[in-house]
């Protein structure tokens, strides 16, 4: 519980900063539906005006079994509709995922 609570904090300071608000369409945690490819996915982030959204990362993240299932899904959206998906690492990011990442074309920043 804890650790969702400082997850949180870290999108909502990450949105505050980078003007994602409500006002201008952007929603936390939304779930985005590809019907192509029977993949739905819940991001931290999302605008549905404009197709876009934002998938932030808190702590040390790893290429694990599940963030490669959220990255494989993300790409998989972006290829079979028009939403653009980001990644944010607010602190560290392994090169095995960056290089995923970057394989399955993911843009992704690390840090403030």
């Amino acid at each position: 519980m804890q650790q969702a609570n400082k997850a949180n904090k870290a999108v909502d300071s990450y949105a505050t900063k980078h003007n994602l608000t409500e006002e201008i369409g952007w929603k936390k945690e939304t779930t985005i539906k590809n019907t192509t490819s029977a993949t739905s996915r819940r991001l931290d982030i999302a605008n549905s005006e404009i197709n876009e959204a934002v998938e932030h990362k808190t702590g040390k993240q790893y290429l694990s079994k599940d963030i490669l299932s959220e990255a494989e899904r993300d790409a998989k959206i972006m290829e079979n509709t028009d939403w653009e998906i980001r990644w944010h690492f607010d602190d560290y990011a392994s090169k095995p995922l960056l290089s995923k990442l970057d394989e399955l074309g993911i843009q992704y920043t690390i840090g403030n």
